[in-house]
């Protein structure tokens, strides 16, 4: 080592990964077929989800948690929802529910979460009932 020089800063190991666990429902059924599920961390830090458990390894920190369905060809979202999670006291579970249709609202939370119809799709089934009605009558 040579005289007076002295290292100004000391290395450190990066603190240990925070395994994450994404469960994620089947994907959605889109005019185009079944649509892709994604996850984004952070910006630039985004997977594809895959039905079932999908495993993580993030640096302990706070993350806001996107998930969503994609069409598959860049035509844009579905089922999106959003979370907070706190990523550094250990392992987190997050579960994610796509909706069945395109243009439903996703579902995320710490526990399992339940699969929704789209609004649309209900309105034009009570739609296509009535009209069968109708023409009964």
């Amino acid at each position: 080592m040579t005289q007076g020089w002295e290292p100004t800063q000391h290395w450190q190991p990066p603190p240990p990964a925070v395994s994450v666990v994404v469960e994620a429902s089947n994907p959605t059924w889109t005019k185009v077929g079944w649509s892709p599920m994604m996850v984004e961390f952070a910006p630039g830090l985004r997977f594809e989800l895959h039905p079932g458990q999908n495993h993580f390894s993030l640096l302990p920190g706070r993350y806001r948690v996107r998930l969503w369905s994609g069409y598959g060809f860049g035509f844009g979202d579905t089922g999106k929802a959003t979370l907070d999670i706190d990523a550094t006291g250990g392992p987190v579970w997050i579960y994610y529910a796509a909706p069945y249709f395109d243009l439903g609202r996703g579902a995320a939370g710490f526990e399992p979460q339940r699969r929704r119809i789209g609004v649309i799709h209900v309105a034009i089934l009570c739609f296509v009932v009535l009209c069968m009605l109708l023409t009964l009558l």
